[in-house]
């Protein structure tokens, strides 16, 4: 297509598109169509496909197109993830140095929901390259199965993990908890495609 913002003109060469109005109407143009501001839809100019053809191949652009409408479109992700649960007031309190400590106090009293609450703001301000991240994210996948029966947050956290580390050696034993996991849920779950 072309257009002229200081002539108020959007023509099509080769396929379709969608034009939004001044007006707030959306007006659909086919190929050698016009819309003109104040006139609305006509028949482009002979004189326009010369001068757009020095600019693009009206054939080449017509068989990307044809490609285009054959092409296997991905579905959508449709995977739910939990939602993070909201921080208390004493992690949120807690300084950065001192969060691994206090999370580690946390796992020793058994107040495994306040320990989930501390490893996911370390994930939070660590990058996914970093290392700790990585065993951070493991911690954080197992509390959430094996104490707070939340499998569905963990799976957040093990597909970050399988994405981030491909080359760790824990990656395939995170991979089948995952897989467990999303096959459990009923989802479709691309880390564990063939």
């Amino acid at each position: 297509f072309y257009a002229s913002v200081e002539r108020g003109v959007v023509g099509v060469v080769a396929g379709s598109v969608e034009v939004d109005t001044p007006a707030g109407d959306t007006v659909k143009l086919i190929e050698g169509q016009e819309w003109v501001d104040g006139e609305g839809v006509r028949q482009a100019p002979a004189s326009v496909r010369p001068d757009v053809a020095l600019h693009l191949s009206v054939e080449e652009h017509r068989r990307a197109l044809a490609q285009a409408r054959t092409e296997v479109k991905p579905k959508p992700d449709t995977r739910r993830e939990a939602p993070r649960p909201p921080a208390s007031k004493e992690v949120v309190q807690t300084p950065r140095e001192q969060l691994r400590a206090a999370a580690d106090r946390a796992l020793r009293d058994e107040r495994y929901s306040v320990a989930a609450q501390y490893y996911e703001r370390m994930v939070e301000e660590l990058s996914a390259a970093d290392p700790a991240n990585a065993s951070l994210r493991l911690d954080l996948a197992r509390i959430y199965i094996r104490h707070l029966g939340q499998e569905r947050r963990a799976l957040v956290h093990l597909r970050r993990f399988v994405i981030d580390r491909p080359t760790d050696s824990l990656r395939p034993a995170a991979r089948d908890e995952l897989c467990r996991i999303a096959t459990a849920f009923g989802e479709v779950e691309p880390q564990c495609a063939p």
